[in-house]
C-alpha cells in the first residue's frame, strides 16, 4: 500500500463574507495527513500572495488572523501543505475587506448648556479615530430643523460659527466620515448667547448747546 494522499480544503472564508479593516476572522479549513499548513492570502484574486503564517498546525484545523490595512473585493486565501505546496486549496470565491466607519464624535468646548456665550463662537470636538472629514450641524432649535449651518467639509476638529444673535440657545452635533461609512451623530449640546448689549442713550433735555 502506498501512503495515505495528503488532502486539505479551504472552509472559510470561501466568499462573499465582509470584513472590515483590523477585525479577526477565523480561518478554518479540512485536511487529512498534513502535519503543517501554509496560509496565504491575497488581495487581487491570486496574481499575488502575502503569507498569512508560513507555518500552523494543521489541526485543529483554524487560524485567528487579523485583516490587513488593505480595503479590496478581491481577496482570497489559499491553504497548502507546508510541506509539499502542490497540495493546496483556494476559496472558492472573493470576500470582501473594507474600512470600518469611524467612531462616534464627543463634543468638547463650550460645555453643554454654556451661557454668555459670544456671537461669534468657537465650536470644538474630540477627534474620531479613523475619521477622515466631519459634519457640524448648527440650529437654534433641538430638531435641526431649520439649520443655521451645515458644514460637511471639516478635516480639523473645530469651527468657528459667527453672525448668531444675541441672547439666544443654539444647537449642535458632529458626525465622523470615511470611506467605509459615516458615524452616527454625536450628542446634541447647547449653549446661550450673550445678552445684547444695551443700547445708547439719546439725550432729550435740555436741547444740545441750549442757552
Amino acid at each position: 500500500l502506498g501512503a495515505p494522499t495528503p488532502s486539505v480544503t479551504v472552509v472559510s472564508p470561501n466568499g462573499g463574507e465582509l470584513f472590515n479593516v483590523g477585525s479577526s476572522c477565523n480561518l478554518t479549513w479540512v485536511c487529512a495527513n498534513i502535519a503543517s499548513v501554509r496560509i496565504e492570502y491575497s488581495t487581487n484574486s491570486g496574481s499575488s500572495w502575502n503569507d498569512v503564517v508560513p507555518s500552523a498546525p494543521a489541526l485543529p484545523s483554524s487560524y485567528s488572523w487579523t485583516l490587513p490595512n488593505t480595503p479590496t473585493t478581491q481577496a482570497i486565501v489559499r491553504v497548502s501543505d507546508a510541506s509539499n505546496p502542490g497540495t493546496t486549496d483556494v476559496s472558492n470565491g472573493a470576500f470582501i475587506i473594507t474600512t470600518a466607519p469611524p467612531a462616534t464624535p464627543t463634543l468638547a468646548l463650550p460645555a453643554n448648556a454654556a451661557t454668555n456665550q459670544p456671537i461669534t463662537t468657537p465650536l470644538s470636538w474630540n477627534a474620531s479615530s479613523g475619521a477622515a472629514s466631519y459634519r457640524l450641524q448648527v440650529s437654534a432649535s433641538p430638531t435641526f430643523s431649520p439649520l443655521l449651518l451645515d458644514d460637511s467639509t471639516l478635516t480639523t476638529t473645530s469651527r468657528q460659527v459667527s453672525s448668531l444673535a444675541n441672547n439666544t440657545a443654539y444647537y449642535w452635533r458632529i458626525n465622523a466620515k470615511n470611506s467605509g461609512g459615516t458615524s452616527a451623530y454625536s450628542a446634541t449640546w447647547s449653549f446661550i448667547t450673550v445678552l445684547a448689549p444695551p443700547a445708547t442713550p439719546t439725550l432729550a433735555f435740555p436741547a444740545n448747546a441750549a442757552t
